[in-house]
C-alpha cells in the first residue's frame, strides 16, 4: 500500500514539474516573441496593450516581413518558421523606431500643396513629352538613340534629352521582333526605328493584383518596371534602364515583323484572338498573352537596351530559393563582418555602400529577387548615383503586394549599418510624400496611372521603415563606439 502511494506521489510530482516547465518556457517564448530582453527598449505589457502581436507563420519559408493590418499603420511581424531569432529581435527594434517616427511626426502634416523640391521641378521639365518627334523621321530617331549611347550618365545633369527619348520609345515603329530567351519571364526583343534595341514586357497582371507568398514570387509586373524607372530618377539614382509604357497591336505591329522562332509561338485561341507565349524558362502555350476579344492593343513596359558593357556579380545577400535552406546572411547576423574580410580592401567601402543603396531601392519597390548585380567594368567611370557602379536592371518583381514589406531586403543596411549621407538626406526630404511625387512624375506615361493608391501609400510607409532602420543603426553604432576605443569606432554615414 505504501509503495502505491509513493508511486502516486511521484507521478503527481513529475506532473507538477512538467507543468511548471511548460509555464516557464511559455513565458520565455512570450518574451522572445515580444522582443523583450534585459536592457531592451521594448515593454511587453505596453506592446500587448497596443494590440500588437507577432504572428508565426505555419510555413517553412525563411522570410520575415511587416504586414499592415486593417488599412492602418499598425505593423504585425510575420516570421517564417526557420527565421533566426536574432533577426527577429533586430526587426522588432526597427518596428519600434518606426512607431517612434510616427509619434514624432504625428503633429506634422505633409503639405502636398507646397511647391515641389527643385529636383522634382527639374525632372518634371526634363521628362515632358517631346512634340518634335511627330512624323517620325528615321534620322531624327537615330539622333535620339545616339544621345543615350552612354546611359547611365556619370553626371545626372546630362539628363537633358530624357523626354525626347521617352517619346521616341513610345512612337518609333517596330522594325524587328524576336524571342528574348534570357531570364525566366516572357519578353520580346524588338528593334525600333533608328536602330535602338529594347525589351518589351507584356502585361501579366492588373494594377490592383495582390501577390501573397515569398518576396520573389509571381511574374514580372510591367507597371512596376515603369514605376521603378521613374522612382530611380526621383530619388537621384539615375542608374536604371530608360523605361516607358507602350501599347502594341499584335496584328499590325508584332506579327508582321516577328522572327520565325517567335512566330512559332503565335496561335489563335478558342475565341479567335491572336496570342503568343514566347520562349523563356516559364513560357508555355497554356499561359499565353492574348490581344483580347474584341482585339485591343496590349500594354507593356518597353525597356531600352543599354550599350555600355557590364559584368554580372552574385549578390552576397541573395536568397537560396529553397524553403528549407537558409542563406548565410539569414543564419548569421555577423555576416557583414565576415563579408568585409572577403572584399578587396581597395573597393571595400564603396562596394558595400553600393549594395546598401540597391537594397534600399529594392525594399521601396518590394523587389526580393535581386540575386545578381550588373556592374560597370573597372574601366568604366564612376557615376554619382546612390548605387554608383551597380545598375538597377530588371525591376519587374516589384509592387506585387502593398500590404506587406519584406524587411529582410534591408539586411545589408541593418547588418552593416552603413549608408551614403546623400541617400539618407534624399530619403528624409521625401518622407511622407514620395508616393505623391512619383504619381505626379508618371502622369505623362501612356499607361498612367501606373500604381494604385495602396502601392503609393506603401512607398511612403517603406521609406519611413528605411529611416527607422537608419535610426536603429545610429543606436547600434553609438553602443559599439561607447564600448571600444577610438581606433575601433564605426561610422554610419559616408
Amino acid at each position: 500500500m505504501v509503495m502505491v502511494v509513493t508511486k502516486q506521489r511521484l507521478f503527481q510530482f513529475l506532473l507538477a514539474l512538467i507543468l511548471v516547465t511548460l509555464v516557464v518556457n511559455g513565458y520565455t517564448f512570450f518574451l522572445f516573441l515580444t522582443g523583450y530582453s534585459s536592457g531592451s527598449d521594448f515593454d511587453p505589457m505596453s506592446w500587448a496593450s497596443q494590440g500588437n502581436k507577432l504572428v508565426v507563420e505555419n510555413s517553412s519559408v525563411p522570410s520575415i516581413r511587416f504586414k499592415i493590418c486593417d488599412n492602418t499603420d499598425r505593423l504585425v511581424i510575420l516570421v517564417g518558421s526557420k527565421t533566426n531569432s536574432n533577426l527577429v529581435q533586430i526587426v522588432q527594434r526597427i518596428r519600434f523606431k518606426y512607431l517612434e517616427l510616427g509619434r514624432l511626426g504625428a503633429g506634422r502634416k505633409v503639405d502636398l500643396e507646397a511647391p515641389p523640391p527643385p529636383s522634382v521641378t527639374r525632372l518634371q521639365r526634363l521628362i515632358q513629352p517631346s512634340k518634335q518627334l511627330t512624323g517620325g523621321k528615321r534620322t531624327l530617331f537615330s539622333r535620339v538613340w545616339e544621345s543615350i549611347r552612354e546611359w547611365p550618365f556619370s553626371d545626372s545633369l546630362r539628363l537633358v534629352s530624357i523626354g525626347q527619348v521617352l517619346s521616341a520609345g513610345q512612337t518609333a515603329s517596330i522594325r524587328n521582333a524576336t524571342n528574348a530567351v534570357r531570364g525566366t519571364q516572357l519578353k520580346v526583343e524588338v528593334t525600333l526605328e533608328g536602330g535602338q534595341v529594347a525589351l518589351w514586357k507584356p502585361q501579366a497582371y492588373p494594377r490592383n493584383v495582390v501577390l501573397e507568398g515569398n518576396a520573389y514570387g509571381g511574374k514580372d509586373r510591367h507597371y512596376g518596371e515603369i514605376a521603378a524607372f521613374y522612382l530611380n530618377l526621383l530619388l537621384g539614382y539615375n542608374n536604371a534602364p530608360i523605361t516607358t509604357g507602350r501599347r502594341i497591336n499584335f496584328q499590325t505591329e508584332l506579327w508582321p515583323v516577328a522572327s520565325p522562332t517567335l512566330k512559332d509561338t503565335f496561335f489563335k485561341d478558342s475565341n479567335g484572338s491572336l496570342c503568343f507565349y514566347g520562349v523563356c524558362h516559364f513560357c508555355s502555350k497554356t499561359d499565353p498573352v492574348c490581344e483580347g476579344d474584341p482585339p485591343v492593343d496590349v500594354e507593356g513596359a518597353l525597356v531600352l537596351w543599354m550599350q555600355r558593357k557590364f559584368q554580372t556579380v552574385p549578390n552576397p545577400w541573395r536568397r537560396t530559393y529553397q524553403a528549407t535552406i537558409l542563406a548565410p546572411w539569414e543564419s548569421s547576423m555577423d555576416f557583414c563582418s565576415q563579408l568585409m574580410r572577403d572584399i578587396p580592401r581597395l573597393n571595400r567601402a564603396q562596394t558595400l555602400l553600393d549594395i546598401v543603396g540597391v537594397a534600399v531601392f529594392d525594399f521601396l519597390i518590394g523587389n526580393g529577387d535581386r540575386h545578381h548585380f550588373e556592374m560597370y567594368l573597372k574601366t568604366e567611370p564612376d557615376s554619382s548615383s546612390h548605387s554608383n557602379k551597380i545598375i538597377l536592371f530588371d525591376n519587374g518583381k516589384s509592387f506585387g503586394n502593398p500590404f506587406e514589406d519584406y524587411v529582410d531586403i534591408l539586411a545589408p543596411l541593418f547588418q552593416c549599418c552603413k549608408i551614403r549621407k546623400s541617400l539618407h538626406l534624399t530619403l528624409k526630404r521625401f518622407e511622407g510624400k514620395v508616393g505623391f511625387w512619383l504619381d505626379n512624375l508618371t502622369r505623362g506615361d501612356p499607361l498612367y496611372p501606373l500604381l494604385t493608391e495602396e502601392n503609393l501609400s506603401a512607398l511612403d510607409r517603406r521609406l519611413r521603415i528605411v529611416l527607422a532602420t537608419v535610426n536603429h543603426c545610429k543606436d547600434t553604432v553609438q553602443q559599439h563606439n561607447v564600448k571600444h576605443n577610438p581606433s575601433q569606432h564605426k561610422k554610419l554615414f559616408y
